[in-house]
């Protein structure tokens, strides 16, 4: 009886526990929704408010030919820089890439931290005997 008893106790917390894990994952679901639509509706907002200077920049600015335009007239027409657009773009991301953090970035193991730590300590030493 009192085996039976535990028996079922278990099964009924069990039973609390899976329920505690589903209501878990649906009050985080709904609290993304919410918060997804939140940031979606921020965002239709302002676009919305900027719209108009959007569309005025547009008409008033010259816009220069990005494909299929000559590149010594391209880089002259635009302002403060000799870099092509589309180049330029290109080329962030690879300036940039060492110090923004990203899902495809592949940290070293710590034996191979410690030999490039050691290496880079090496070769100061090495650079400051030399002068």
């Amino acid at each position: 009886n009192f085996n039976e008893r535990l028996r079922e106790l278990e099964d009924i917390r069990c039973e609390c526990e899976q329920f505690l894990t589903l209501s878990r994952d649906i009050y985080a679901t709904e609290t993304y929704k919410i918060a997804k639509n939140q940031f979606y509706n921020n965002i239709s907002r302002y676009l919305s408010s900027k719209m108009l200077e959007i569309e005025q920049r547009l008409e008033n600015d010259d816009l220069i030919p990005l494909f299929g335009y000559d590149l010594i007239k391209h880089c002259s027409k635009r302002k403060g820089t000799l870099i092509a657009y589309p180049i330029e773009i290109c080329i962030h991301p690879l300036e940039n890439s060492l110090n923004e953090e990203g899902l495809f970035r592949i940290a070293l193991s710590q034996g191979k931290q410690k030999k490039t730590l050691l290496l880079n300590l090496i070769y100061k030493q090495l650079i400051e005997e030399q002068h």
